[in-house]
């Protein structure tokens, strides 16, 4: 679960848990929410619905703009 502090460690997880588990893209959106309380889950349902097909990375963009305002380049060594 999402604690709300840790931003870059909890993506950095979920990104390590899609690649073990080999998951979709709509799966690991979906996953993700499923791990979301409150105002980021809120949030998230609002990409979810604004977008046609919002991708991890669409999400994870968005999701650090809004609440933490890193870098991609935190995550290049796991793409």
């Amino acid at each position: 679960m999402f604690n709300g502090e840790d931003h870059a460690g909890w993506i950095l997880k979920t990104e390590i848990y899609s690649k073990v588990q080999q998951t979709s893209e709509i799966v690991r959106v979906n996953l993700a929410q499923l791990c979301m309380e409150g105002g980021k889950l809120h949030f998230s349902n609002s990409l979810v619905n604004g977008f046609v097909n919002l991708t991890w990375e669409e999400l994870k963009k968005e999701f650090l703009d809004k609440f933490n305002g890193m870098v991609e380049s935190v995550f290049v060594a796991f793409d």
